[in-house]
């Protein structure tokens, strides 16, 4: 019966606040390559991907900021773009996930889709032409310029209602004081 005895749990108190901190370790922050890119973070490397590929191939993409249309690209050119391989700005090459991620952001815009109406021909790297644009892909071009007018319409009126609310906060707020 005393090895009943033995067995008789023991209640514990609760340690002190404090107490047992320096026994807890604190989880290893995690380094900054195994976190999720912030959508500010992925917007800049996809724009120094996008000059990347205009300095390798820039018969093909055109930089930034231009106003004229874009040529449009020969269908799986991300393919031609993987095999030869593009260093980024930083140094290292580019992965087949950042080349595809360049090449989507190059290619969704309106001025993409002005390309896609405006020529006959798609171009290969060198700019030498490689296809014709189908009638298929100049339907969806002119969707998404639709889009993109609805958005920028929308955008504007947006604007015009917070300003017009804003003019009639100040009148109140005036007529108040």
């Amino acid at each position: 019966m005393s090895d009943a005895v033995d067995l008789i749990p023991v209640l514990l108190t609760a340690p002190a606040p404090g107490a047992c901190e320096d026994r807890i370790a604190a989880p290893p922050a995690a380094p900054a390559e195994d976190r999720p890119l912030t959508g500010s973070e992925r917007r800049a490397i996809v724009t120094k991907d996008r000059l990347a590929l205009a300095a390798a191939f820039p018969a093909a993409f055109s930089k930034a900021g231009g106003i004229s249309p874009k040529r449009p690209l020969k269908i799986g050119i991300d393919r031609d773009v993987i095999a030869r391989g593009v260093i980024g700005l930083d140094g290292e090459p580019l992965t087949r996930k950042r080349i595809r991620r360049a090449i989507h952001d190059y290619t969704v815009g309106p001025r993409y889709a002005r390309g896609l109406l405006g020529f006959d021909e798609r171009i290969d790297l060198e700019g030498e032409p490689a296809g014709l644009v189908s009638a298929a892909a100049r339907q969806r071009a002119e969707a998404r310029l639709q889009m993109h007018a609805r958005a920028e319409r929308r955008s504007r009126e947006l604007r015009q209602l917070r300003a017009q609310r804003r003019a009639e906060a100040r009148a109140e707020a005036s007529a108040d004081a």
